[in-house]
């Protein structure tokens, strides 16, 4: 299509599907996008020219979100937020603050020691009144007590779950981790029951899967209560590029999604995978292999620091040298 539309005087031009903007439109977010800048032991905003635009007399500041930042008094060490134009819109009174969203901030009162959600007046939220917040709002619902329990509430203020709980993690990937009356198990979002409580202890859900542990021994476990990998190793990991890394016997291998032992129990100790490579101690040394359990880098170091190569190289140490070694086994020795 060859249509012409325009926008707000020639600011935004759409010719042939593409939007373009013009010089008129990039002059005017140059004026409102402020950037935290630091001088000294002091902080500011600057624009995108380098040029100071709030002077730099806050002892912290936060980037602006919905025209507003928060920002911290020099002397006080306490919080407020001020608007685009420098002005202080909600005075500092605050030990703690979040960015606002959605028109509110979550923010904590030193006098009260209680985490409250305020609007752009500073205000605390009616909706909220009641409650204290345990922490922001993750996945639309946010962790609230009462009376020393705990439940979940949506950004309309409705209890969408009970506030009966002696505990409960944040929502992940749909699943919370709750205690009532001294057990734990796991709850969806409407509060549904869905792993009951016959483990003695567990973690958090990451990427859909989460660690469990029964008489001593761990295993993995899906939001549907399926145990993925049998309860019966002394240690274990959630999957990383594909293979975690368990411990059986006291020895250290990997296995898939389906249990299946990828490489064998034979190691001292090692590190998930990370570019492909693991970092493992075999007979008290230290190498790398690769994930199908090749030998990489010798098993030659009395230690080994990282296992991710940062700038394509490890530090390592044999008796009283030390030195680098990079993915392919190269060594550069320090003098």
């Amino acid at each position: 299509m060859n249509e012409i539309k325009k926008y707000q005087s020639n600011e935004i031009v759409k010719k042939d599907g593409a939007v373009r903007v013009t010089n008129r439109l990039l002059a005017l977010i140059d004026e409102t996008i402020l950037i935290p800048h630091q001088e000294g032991d002091k902080w500011g905003f600057i624009n995108r020219k380098g040029e100071c635009v709030i002077p730099h007399i806050y002892r912290k500041v936060q980037s602006f979100s919905e025209s507003l930042a928060g920002v911290m008094d020099f002397e006080s060490y306490t919080w407020g937020y001020m608007d685009i134009n420098g002005n202080l819109s909600i005075p500092f009174a605050f030990e703690e603050c979040e960015p606002f969203l959605e028109g509110m901030a979550l923010v904590l009162f030193p006098t009260y020691g209680h985490l409250w959600y305020i609007d752009k007046k500073g205000e605390r939220i009616k909706a909220f009144e009641k409650y204290c917040f345990e922490d922001s709002f993750s996945e639309g619902l946010a962790r609230v007590s009462l009376d020393d329990k705990m439940g979940f509430i949506d950004k309309f203020g409705n209890e969408v779950i009970p506030v009966i709980y002696d505990d409960c993690s944040n929502f992940i990937d749909g699943v919370s981790k709750v205690e009532f009356n001294g057990n734990w198990s796991f709850i969806d979002r409407d509060g549904k029951e869905i792993i009951p409580t016959s483990y003695d202890n567990f973690l958090e859900f990451s990427g859909g899967i989460a660690k469990f542990k029964r008489k001593g021994k761990w295993g993995l476990i899906d939001k549907f209560g399926n145990e993925i990998i049998p309860i019966v190793y002394d240690e274990c990991s959630v999957f990383y590029q594909g293979l975690s890394k368990v411990k059986y016997n006291g020895k250290w291998g990997f296995i898939d999604m389906t249990g299946k032992e990828i490489i064998s129990f034979i190691y001292d100790e090692c590190s998930v995978f990370y570019q492909g490579l693991s970092k493992v101690k075999y007979n008290g040394k230290w190498g790398f292999i690769d994930k199908t359990g090749k030998e990489i880098i010798s098993f030659i170091y009395d230690e080994c620091y990282d296992y991710n190569f940062h700038y394509d190289c490890v530090q390592v140490r044999i008796g009283d040298k030390w030195g680098k070694v990079d993915k392919i086994g190269k060594e550069f020795w320090y003098d």
